[in-house]
């Protein structure tokens, strides 16, 4: 998971247009992890706003990451036609039992066996729906993915199926919390 100041913003902010379908997103998905997977939940409640903060949203703000980047407001999912096609919406998620809330971006980080490149598996990455977007140079057996489509609800609805590749150890979505305050 990544703080918002360590995110290519560019990378995830696929804007959806007012005519254009809303993902769909799952209600819950697990990372796998060590002793115990985390569950992350979606928040009825809550939403994201990548981009600027339409002045209709403005009364539904619970707070901001970052100014015109990524706000998180109270209520449901509004409908995207109401909104300027330059703003992307989607839902919030929580670390389950009571942990911080998390928002997702296209991204989904995938970790092969050391000496493995993932450059070998674009192939097998495509038939998945999913496409390279940056192999780390200090890590070239690590890539970040997104769905070919570039939607955020479709690279998280499938990541799980990243695992049947060839030697990989470890898949997650990037997902986006607050900076906590220490």
């Amino acid at each position: 998971m990544r703080d918002i100041e360590n995110v290519h913003h560019s990378s995830y902010n696929t804007p959806m247009t007012p005519s254009s379908t809303p993902p769909s997103f799952p209600d819950t998905f697990r990372i796998m992890t060590t002793p115990a997977p985390r569950r992350y939940t979606r928040q009825a409640d809550l939403y994201a706003v990548h981009g600027p903060l339409p002045s209709q949203l403005r009364p539904d703000i619970e707070y901001t990451i970052e100014e015109d980047v990524l706000t998180i407001c109270r209520g449901a999912l509004p409908p995207s036609a109401d909104l300027p096609g330059t703003v992307m919406l989607t839902p919030v998620y929580r670390l389950e039992p009571h942990g911080p809330l998390a928002v997702p971006t296209s991204r989904i980080y995938v970790r092969a066996k050391e000496g493995t490149s993932l450059e070998d598996h674009r192939t097998q990455l495509a038939n998945l729906g999913y496409a390279i977007v940056e192999v780390p140079a200090y890590a070239p057996h690590t890539a970040w993915v997104q769905a070919t489509t570039r939607d955020v609800g479709t690279s998280l609805q499938h990541f799980e199926q990243l695992t049947t590749l060839p030697d990989v150890e470890h898949v997650e979505p990037e997902l986006l919390m607050k900076r906590s305050q220490r």
